[in-house]
């Protein structure tokens, strides 16, 4: 009888899930998640990223970024000291602040070595950007301020390898 009881609740379930008894409490634990959208719009090489190589060599750039402690990195967009082409970087963010680490590259692979860090925040001393961002609000905060799906342009200040990034958050 038990079993029968058992299996009458099972399939009533996977016919009508919010009839279960299971349903209510299931969806209250479950973490409302959102999506930070991180669209890099535009880089541009300020410095010659390339400088000590005898033939002149255009930028490789690509850009890794983390939210929260989880990391992304775009395509590398080969031969461009000034590209334009938008890129976007997806997250699931689960509360309503997310914590972003924006790095910007230049890759050397092969005989080239290790890839170069450029230098993208506007503070002397510093290459990459740290940036709090208040889903429920839109402000952004931290190396650069500004609000949701706004505009952020910075120049990498005072380091070798700067270069200027324009993005937005969403």
């Amino acid at each position: 009888m038990k079993r029968q009881m058992l299996l009458a609740a099972i399939a009533a379930a996977i016919i009508n899930p919010q009839s279960a008894p299971f349903a209510a409490a299931d969806t209250r634990h479950r973490p409302n998640l959102r999506t930070v959208v991180i669209t890099i719009g535009r880089i541009a090489a300020i410095d010659n990223m390339d400088a000590n190589l005898l033939v002149p060599d255009r930028a490789d750039f690509y850009v890794k970024a983390a939210v929260n402690g989880h990391w992304k990195r775009t395509e590398t967009m080969f031969g461009k000291d000034r590209t334009s082409r938008a890129m976007q970087l997806m997250f699931p963010v689960s509360g309503s602040i997310a914590r972003i680490h924006m790095q910007l590259f230049d890759d050397d692979g092969g005989i080239e070595g290790r890839d170069d860090r450029c230098d993208i925040n506007p503070m002397r001393g510093a290459r990459e950007l740290d940036i709090v961002y208040n889903l429920n609000t839109g402000r952004i905060s931290g190396d650069v301020s500004g609000y949701r799906g706004s505009p952020i342009t910075v120049v990498g200040h005072g380091d070798a390898n700067r270069a200027r990034i324009t993005f937005t958050i969403r």
